[in-house]
């Protein structure tokens, strides 16, 4: 069996591509756009703007694919920039494509959740295995909570929510999928709560770089407030309000807080943290390993992920983590780090003055959880993991 990973964005779908060619599984990879092809777009790049490509490749090259294995379809990257009109209509002609080459070379597709309905439904009568990356929970789970959320705090501003049609769209997705694979029990558990049958669902843990990622070098203890971390968009769905509550119910000068994510809160609401919160905005992937290194603890207390990514790097980079169960964790609660209630702010401040209070717990945290990340493997452990799953699943006789 041979599997075409599809994915128009990012993510994680390139190392998927590149686990799968290891395992002798994969047809091709299709993406929105790769440092391999346009090739005289990156040319142009690296000529016109050179440190702009430099930063670019980080992040869309692919040293471990031959470009005879990338199908792009940078159409895609420019449609999306019209709003969701011209996401719905580029997301259209990728599925087209990739369901075409599907069934000219009898290969199954792996996509990705929220654009694999389309891919799925073209090969519906082909017989061909149809695989599901579900890279967070489902997503009426999510509306729920980011509701909930709402109410809570009806002066933080309006918050991106699935609408009714992502909804339906991830029924389809499920219910066509052979194979759905989850980053984390929390994941595959809201999953099962919105009626998937648990015998399609294989959980897969991800991974990270853990040569971009380590722990920087032990210095003296420093002086000050405690350093915290949290990295991922400003989203009610993500927790910071109870991070930014926690902050303040632990009184003047004990955390600062450096947030590093797209703001999706009021300004005025930000304002009203200027004394514990640095938010810093988005930062490109090659900006965090520094971001990490210069953190004291990384707390991330979502309430709606599959599993969360910041999370695996934090640990490679030897912090302790803070964080609830519905971030899908890797974390074990009292070794590498505390896990906490979600929607409580007094136990992420007592895990906070926990670990300002002793520094020592704090390293020896920190050392589990790098220890926890080299163990688990980079990427390319994931890879094998990934593949394991899949070669299990075809040899269970499945289409």
């Amino acid at each position: 069996m041979s599997i075409i990973v599809a994915h128009a964005e990012t993510q994680h779908s390139y190392h998927a591509a590149v686990g799968l060619k290891r395992a002798r599984l994969l047809e091709c990879y299709f993406t929105g756009y790769s440092l391999q092809r346009p090739r005289w777009l990156w040319n142009a790049a690296r000529a016109l703007a050179p440190e702009k490509y430099q930063r670019m490749a980080q992040h869309h090259g692919h040293p471990l694919l031959d470009p005879s294995e990338v199908r792009t379809f940078p159409l895609h990257a420019l449609a999306v920039r019209a709003g969701p009109s011209g996401r719905r209509f580029a997301s259209r002609g990728f599925a087209a494509r990739v369901a075409g080459h599907a069934l000219r070379a009898g290969a199954g597709v792996m996509a990705f959740n929220s654009a694999a309905a389309g891919i799925f439904r073209r090969l519906e009568r082909a017989g061909l295995p149809c695989i599901l990356d579900q890279s967070i929970a489902h997503a009426r789970y999510g509306v729920r909570e980011t509701r909930r959320e709402m109410e809570a705090f009806p002066d933080w501003g309006d918050q991106p929510i699935p609408s009714v049609f992502e909804c339906e769209d991830a029924d389809r997705e499920l219910a066509l999928a052979d194979l759905v694979l989850c980053g984390s029990d929390f994941c595959a558990r809201t999953l099962v709560g919105e009626g998937v049958d648990p015998a399609k669902l294989a959980v897969v843990p991800y991974g990270a770089d853990t040569q971009r990622f380590r722990p920087g070098p032990d210095g003296p203890p420093q002086d000050g407030p405690l350093r915290v971390l949290f990295v991922g968009a400003l989203l009610l769905r993500k927790g910071i309000q109870y991070l930014l509550e926690a902050a303040k119910l632990l009184g003047p000068g004990r955390v600062r807080i450096t947030a590093i994510g797209a703001r999706h809160i009021r300004p005025e609401i930000l304002a009203r943290y200027e004394d514990v919160l640095e938010p810093r905005g988005f930062r490109l992937h090659a900006e965090m390993p520094q971001a990490y290194r210069e953190a004291d603890v990384y707390v991330f207390p979502s309430l709606v992920e599959g599993s969360s990514l910041s999370i695996y790097e934090a640990m490679a980079s030897g912090l302790p983590v803070v964080t609830t169960a519905a971030s899908g964790s890797v974390v074990r609660h009292g070794v590498d780090g505390l896990i906490v209630p979600p929607r409580a702010p007094e136990a992420i401040a007592q895990a906070l003055e926990r670990l300002a209070s002793d520094p020592e717990l704090r390293r020896s945290m920190g050392r589990a959880a790098r220890l926890a990340a080299e163990a688990r493997g980079g990427w390319e452990h994931y890879g094998e993991r990934l593949a394991d799953g899949i070669g299990r699943f075809a040899g269970a006789g499945r289409p």
